[in-house]
């Protein structure tokens, strides 16, 4: 009489399948099962762009070998991967020739943010007017994710430092006084960081005109 004795592989360990004597214990054959040791994912890093972006898993055991589906379950920590962060799959061993599990890492990173159509580029005041009282104008841009966005001068003319100003919401406020001309403002834009994109700032250069 014999009796069949299995001790199920891990990913960690090696396990086989014994073939014994049911009366002595003696073993008659023995056949390994070898450790499912290669489980990796077919991408670990993604950056965010609004899709679901799921890697494919691959399990194998130490010598290369392909483990079948029926073998484990695969489970993911959240269902909709989509959004930049942290995401873990497990692999959990079923049936008669494997056991345990193993974590792995997905990770999605943030996508640069963008800052587009910047407007105004130019703006053309009449001195005349602004000899009585100061004029302001609004200069607007386009973020992704509606990500907050702040204004600040970088630099101004020499001869116009004291008649501009600049709100953190983009408010140009040219006070009465400045003389006509044609003034280079460097601005710069800046968009904070958002749950999917990391913080982003450009300069743009706005062209006031003063005309007579």
């Amino acid at each position: 009489m014999h009796k069949t004795v299995t001790t199920k592989a891990t990913p960690e360990k090696d396990g086989k399948v014994e073939v014994k004597c049911s009366v002595c214990g003696n073993v008659k054959s023995s056949k390994k099962i070898y450790k499912a040791s290669k489980i990796t994912l077919s991408k670990s890093s993604f950056t965010y762009n609004s899709k679901v972006q799921r890697p494919t898993v691959s399990v194998k055991n130490s010598q290369g070998k392909v483990i079948e589906k029926s073998n484990y379950s695969i489970s993911w920590s959240n269902k909709s991967i989509k959004n930049a962060g942290t995401y873990k799959v497990k692999v959990t061993f079923k049936g008669n020739s494997y056991i345990g599990s193993k974590t792995l890492t997905n990770k999605i990173t943030k996508k640069a943010n963008t800052i587009t159509n910047v407007t105004p580029l130019k703006y053309t005041l009449n001195a005349a007017a602004l000899k009585k009282s100061s004029k302001s104008f609004k200069i607007s841009a386009t973020v992704q994710d509606n990500a907050k966005k702040t204004f600040t001068l970088k630099s101004v003319p020499q001869t116009a430092k004291k008649y501009i100003s600049i709100t953190k919401a983009g408010k140009v406020t040219v006070t009465k006084g400045l003389k006509a001309g044609t003034y280079k403002i460097n601005v710069q834009i800046n968009a904070e960081a958002t749950a999917n994109y990391s913080a982003a700032k450009v300069v743009k250069t706005i062209t006031l005109s003063v005309k007579k």
